[in-house]
């Protein structure tokens, strides 16, 4: 379908919600708004924002309090496309910019009656009412909606995605995204928390063939767990999904399966800026990625818990690109399989660099890495001060013989282990932290700080090319072919440290780099002002994919594809095109396996996603 931009000097009209409101109850004005959100959204159509008082907001109110019904338990906030929801406000605002998100709490919960004890699972008795999911992106019988449909500024809570057998709709307490295999749902999510959720998968947030862009959300205390068979993703969920999360918090989520904080599980995940800390799950405490293409930027995973392996992160056959990122304080706990205190990797080859690993511990081996059938790739790296019970305190190999990781320009303790490739320029020094353990003495906990001082052998060590591609444009400077040019606080990522050359350091910040005064992304009025990737399907994809794009106005419109390197796959868009949905068949019977990178330019703006090709 395609896209009406609305001209940006015509005002949107607004529905005000008010739990309170006393007037009319018509949605005129703040006097007389609306007191239930699901009036709003009923009448509201393209192009119109909600405005939503603080207070809280159930889908359904029961009729009969001691008998809620599985019809009532389904009741949802439905979004819709061109309708934007907006929390956070006190109920007088004349402008969105006024309201305070923080000040004023706005809650969608789905707890029926209101009697939630502190017990967070599917099974609990006082969850047994609660609604299946208090928000859904996507409609059997309406279709998918795209990224106009928003949700911005609101705390949703008590979602519990357990219905009974024959239903098998048990994914996303919170939220549930969800499209077909041939078109994908892809709403706008902002300034979002997900508390006290609980499903099968995806206790917080559950997306299946979906693309959902998630900007400044946080999953604290969600639970994924099964009926005989594991929960996957405490946090979230994405299944056959290509999710971009940007400025995300993963805080004690749990599952009894993969991913106590995120799963990802065959599809394209991009996240830029990501702390997880204190999360737990069977393997992946942090995050659990399987045939999965993740691109990483900016992390931090802190504390996380694994009972097998992978108290990090584990990646399962997931071609995984992380840079700038920590893992200090995870752990596993089973001394009879596997480990990984940080990472676990199975019949893969992640691409690490700039990466720290530090006080992370396994119950048997490999304290920071564990690997069996699996070579990944240690650039610019540090490694120290992790501990096994069993072998190898630092990294672990197993499995085929010859399979091996290759180390380069990193420092690792005790030296490159014979089951590594030492690919040059590594070390065995003290990398001199200013504080590994922080100010608390307690590894693994935020106020770690992982700079560089000035006696470092870590500084300007590195290898220039070993850095990522600058994918995701964070210095916004319009230019994807840099390599990445910022560390993990915002410094420049590439600085003279002394040497009087210009060589990047090892780890995650570069040792006297100045800031990088990066622009602001403006929050679109109506419609985004840049282009948007709808989706890419099939991905994983074989031989042929279906690029879908968005334009927000006429132009010039250049299309391409690229490896991981960076090099130039195909050209598939240069030329002039009008505003409004557009598809483009990319066909790669001879490429190989792997991920790559599509890339979109119209008009100056730039749009940027990845897709896997599988044979």
């Amino acid at each position: 379908m395609a896209c009406t931009v609305l001209p940006a000097a015509h005002a949107q009209p607004v529905i005000y919600v008010d739990a309170d409101a006393a007037g009319a109850n018509d949605g005129g004005s703040w006097t007389d708004a609306f007191t239930d959100l699901q009036d709003a959204l009923q009448g509201a159509t393209a192009g119109q924002e909600i405005w939503v008082a603080e207070g809280i907001y159930k889908p359904v109110m029961p009729a009969d309090p001691s008998n809620v019904t599985n019809p009532e338990r389904n009741a949802t906030f439905a979004l819709k496309d061109g309708v934007a929801i907006y929390g956070g406000f006190a109920g007088t605002e004349a402008s969105r910019e006024a309201r305070d998100v923080q000040v004023h709490a706005t809650i969608l919960s789905g707890d029926l009656l209101g009697d939630d004890n502190d017990v967070i699972h599917p099974d609990e008795p006082t969850r047994g009412e609660n609604s299946w999911h208090i928000v859904t992106a996507g409609n059997i019988n309406l279709g998918v909606i795209d990224s106009t449909a928003v949700l911005d500024g609101f705390t949703i809570t008590g979602g519990n995605a357990n219905p009974p057998p024959p239903n098998t709709n048990n994914s996303g307490g919170g939220l549930y995204v969800f499209g077909n295999e041939t078109d994908v749902s892809n709403p706008t999510l902002r300034n979002l928390v997900f508390t006290a959720n609980t499903a099968r998968f995806g206790g917080g947030v559950g997306c299946v063939f979906a693309t959902p862009i998630l900007n400044n959300v946080a999953f604290i205390d969600n639970a994924a767990f099964g009926d005989g068979v594991p929960g996957d993703g405490g946090g979230m969920n994405n299944s056959i999904c290509a999710s971009t999360l940007r400025n995300v918090l993963f805080r004690e989520n749990r599952s009894d399966g993969f991913g106590g904080g995120l799963m990802n599980n065959r599809g394209t995940t991009s996240l830029i800026g990501g702390t997880f800390v204190g999360n737990m799950g069977l393997r992946g405490g942090g995050m659990y990625n399987l045939l999965d293409v993740s691109v990483i930027v900016n992390a931090v995973f802190l504390s996380n818990t694994a009972v097998v392996s992978g108290g990090g992160m584990y990646n399962d056959e997931s071609n995984i690109a992380l840079m700038n990122a920590v893992f200090s304080g995870n752990r596993t706990l089973d001394a009879t399989q596997r480990g990984g205190g940080g990472m676990g990797n199975f019949r893969e080859a992640p691409f690490l660099a700039n990466v720290v690993f530090y006080g992370n511990t396994s119950a048997r081996d490999g304290g920071a890495i564990f690997n069996i059938n699996s070579e990944p790739r240690i650039v610019n790296s540090i490694l120290w001060g992790n501990e096994a019970v069993g072998e190898e305190d630092e990294i672990f190999s197993g499995g085929i013989p010859g399979g091996s990781p290759l180390v380069v320009a990193s420092i690792v303790e005790g030296g490159v282990p014979e089951s590594a490739a030492d690919g040059g320029g590594n070390l065995d020094a003290d990398p001199f932290f200013v504080d590994a353990d922080g100010p608390d003495d307690v590894t693994g906990t935020e106020d770690d700080d992982f700079h560089l001082l000035g006696a470092s052998p870590a500084i300007d060590g590195g290898l220039n090319q070993g850095l990522l591609f600058d994918v995701f444009d964070l210095d916004v400077d319009g230019d994807t072919q840099e390599r990445v040019p910022i560390d993990l606080a915002g410094n420049l990522r590439v600085h003279d440290g002394g040497t009087g050359v210009l060589v990047v350091d090892m780890g995650v910040y570069e040792f006297g780099a100045p800031g990088v005064l990066v622009a602001a992304e403006e929050e679109p009025a109506d419609l985004p002002a840049s282009p948007v990737f709808l989706a890419a399907y099939p991905n994983p994809f074989r031989e042929k994919a279906t690029l879908r794009y968005a334009l927000p106005s006429a132009g010039r419109v250049v299309l391409k594809v690229y490896d991981m390197l960076g090099r130039e796959v195909a050209t598939l868009i240069d030329g002039i095109l009008p505003a409004g949905t557009h598809e483009v068949r990319f066909e790669a019977p001879d490429l190989a396996s792997g991920p790559y990178i599509y890339h979109l330019n119209a008009a100056g703006r730039t749009a940027t996603r990845t897709m896997m090709r599988v044979r």
